[in-house]
């Protein structure tokens, strides 16, 4: 009652004091009065405190001094054509004794409160007082009914339910989100997994050329950069085999070539050579004739000893092995010098190091270039010189021999595939002679990319 005496009847006294009414403002207040909320204590730690917020069930009506019917909170109970009619004429409203005292004027308090049959709320009227006359004049009654209010079970229940809700609303949000990450991380891992399965697919045909190259720093990333580690070291791994086999593989001919072919073309040159020797005692002209044709098949098993001879050093010689390439043309022309009568005269200056691309080409190209020279150039002398200089490779080879019209270059298969060697390097070959003044054959090579 103190409540209601401090906080609602102030307000309805001005209400019903303005004149004419507001019916608009009558309704708006009602309904704040008919909402009114309770709030019940659930815990309370130390200073934290949590509560639980109720509406109640609740109806106002608002009736002046005359019984007129100004107002209601719930249109529903209270038509809209009964309002601004006799009090009498409501059929809820009319049958509340509270009411019909405080019309009366009566002031008992016991007697402006009375409870609902069957327990189910109470009712009670506040008469509403004008303050300029003592005891005051009746200005009307404001009249509220509370609907059956919530015990503490009704808490406890009320709080049970909220917390199934909020417990099974969590599962659900929870089940949801848990779906979307698996749905995500799975797609995630499905379009990682695919390309280790893609590359593993191409490493396995000896295809080294891509990697992972997994951006991630978990563990599956972690895997990625050891595989394409691993995979780096293989394709190193399979190179380095595959040199190795090329080099085993000229060696054993090597061995063959110099232990069965060649040896046996020595001991036919052998033999023919004791034919020769044993025929010097018999007739002349049948002597003759014999150790010409004997003499000529030693001269071509010679002729085949000697290209065997080039064949197994040129294997040894261009196998990557440890010989250096100066070294390696040094090897075959002084060879070459002795079968051929003519001094070489050699200038070389290049690095131990040289590519295996740069180090056949310039010496197949001095073989032919030798070749060449004894075949055709009669001449005396051959000065060979090799240097290496700002990033490109010069040779020079150079005799004295008769030498030829540049018109009249000849067109042997010797000079094309000097040429054809120096240009797959991006190199080039120079041919400069005359008549009586020698042959100088220039070479160039740019030094190959690592």
């Amino acid at each position: 009652m103190k409540i209601a005496d401090e906080t609602a009847l102030p307000a309805t006294r001005r209400i019903l004091e303005n004149s004419p009414e507001n019916r608009d403002l009558i309704s708006l207040w009602l309904k704040v009065v008919g909402t009114p909320v309770s709030y019940h204590r659930l815990i309370k730690v130390g200073e934290v405190e949590i509560t639980m917020r109720m509406s109640e069930s609740v109806s106002a009506v608002l009736i002046d001094k005359n019984g007129t019917l100004l107002g209601a909170s719930n249109s529903e109970e209270i038509p809209e054509d009964e309002l601004g009619g006799p009090f009498e004429q409501s059929v809820k409203w009319s049958s509340k004794i509270p009411v019909q005292y405080a019309l009366a004027g009566g002031m008992d308090p016991e007697k402006l409160v009375n409870d609902i049959p069957g327990g189910k709320g109470f009712v009670i009227a506040l008469p509403v007082y004008s303050e300029s006359s003592e005891p005051g004049e009746l200005l009307g009654v404001l009249a509220v009914e509370f609907g059956e209010l919530p015990e503490n079970a009704d808490v406890a229940v009320y709080t049970a339910r909220i917390g199934i809700i909020a417990v099974i609303g969590l599962f659900i949000v929870t089940g949801i989100s848990a779906l979307l990450f698996a749905y995500l991380m799975a797609r995630g891992l499905t379009a990682r997994l695919s390309r280790f399965s893609v590359m593993t697919e191409k490493w396995s045909r000896g295809d080294f050329l891509e990697k992972i190259d997994d951006k991630g720093e978990d563990e599956i990333g972690q895997l990625a950069d050891k595989m394409d580690s691993m995979a780096g070291q293989m394709k190193t791994l399979l190179e380095q085999q595959k040199k190795t086999a090329v080099s085993e593989e000229r060696q054993r001919m090597a061995r063959d070539l110099h232990d069965s072919v060649k040896q046996q073309a020595l001991a036919a040159s052998f033999q023919i050579s004791t034919a020769m020797k044993l025929l010097s005692g018999t007739v002349e002209s049948t002597g003759k004739k014999a150790a010409a044709h004997l003499y000529e098949a030693e001269h071509l098993l010679d002729s085949v000893r000697r290209e065997l001879s080039y064949l197994v050093n040129e294997l040894y010689l261009t196998n990557g092995g440890n010989i250096a390439l100066s070294d390696a043309i040094r090897t075959f022309t002084a060879d070459w010098s002795q079968r051929n009568g003519i001094k070489a005269v050699l200038k070389l200056d290049v690095p131990s190091e040289v590519t295996f691309k740069i180090r056949n080409t310039l010496y197949r190209i001095t073989q032919e270039a030798l070749a060449n020279t004894a075949r055709h150039s009669n001449a005396s002398v051959i000065d060979i010189k090799l240097n290496y200089n700002q990033k490109r490779y010069l040779l020079t080879i150079e005799d004295n021999g008769c030498g030829f019209q540049r018109s009249q270059v000849p067109r042997g298969a010797g000079l094309k595939i000097m040429k054809e060697r120096a240009e797959a390097l991006n190199g080039k070959l120079i041919i400069e002679s005359s008549p009586d003044k020698g042959t100088r054959i220039s070479v160039i090579l740019p030094e190959e990319e690592q």
